[in-house]
């Protein structure tokens, strides 16, 4: 009985120092920025790539963030709109004046005006999640500090990329532009791309980030 006890155990340490040896699997991604209509994307060169075992670090916060960014640019293009729709019904009202349009040019003007200020009238503006976002914001920014501290950090060469050989585990990565900045305390210094990967031994795994005005 005791021989077989012992065979088991031997096994399972064999198993166990089997598993610890298996070879390291690779973790490979591209950061680029949006840099405008003519150009399009361009390599992120000197974003920043924060790695680290997802035992090691408490990240709770990173739904709440992307619901609350999410929400933000919804208000940001909803203000976009507001502010569009007021300047052409300024445009349109100043217009009404001018000498040189026709009756039938003024009537389409007015009309025109009516449906902008009908659709105006209907944007609604829910500022809390502005709110939301700021706190949000300030909460994770704690924690991203303390990811950072623990990370293996790497940069981002001059095609945007990087690569690293990596145990294989559970880890999450977190990637810093170098030129496009966020509008909380989080992100100002740059924004913030979060992604939990999986590494599996002699396989490939990435994780990308593109990044935009913001």
């Amino acid at each position: 009985m005791k021989s077989n006890t012992t065979l088991l155990n031997i096994l399972l340490l064999s198993l166990f120092l089997s598993s610890c040896n298996k070879p390291d699997g690779k973790l490979s991604g591209v950061a680029t920025y949006y840099f405008n209509e003519n150009y399009g994307d361009k390599p992120d060169v000197g974003a920043k790539i924060y790695i680290v075992n997802s035992d090691s670090v408490k990240v709770n916060f990173i739904e709440d963030f992307g619901r609350a960014k999410s929400s933000m640019g919804l208000i940001e293009s909803q203000e976009h709109l507001k502010s569009s729709l007021n300047s052409i019904i300024e445009t349109y009202t100043i217009s009404l004046n001018k000498p040189y349009y026709t009756k039938k040019e003024k009537d389409e003007k007015r009309k025109a005006i009516e449906e902008y200020q009908t659709q105006l009238a209907g944007i609604d503006i829910d500022t809390s999640y502005a709110q939301k976002y700021q706190d949000i914001g300030d909460s994770a920014f704690l924690q991203i500090i303390d990811l950072q501290n623990k990370s293996k950090i790497f940069i981002a060469d001059g095609a945007g990329t990087y690569s690293t050989n990596l145990r294989p585990n559970k880890y999450f990565v977190l990637i810093q532009s170098n030129h496009r900045n966020g509008n909380t305390l989080a992100d100002y210094k740059g924004q913030i791309y979060f992604q939990s990967v999986t590494i599996e031994s002699e396989k490939e795994t990435t994780a990308n980030a593109k990044f935009s005005i913001d």
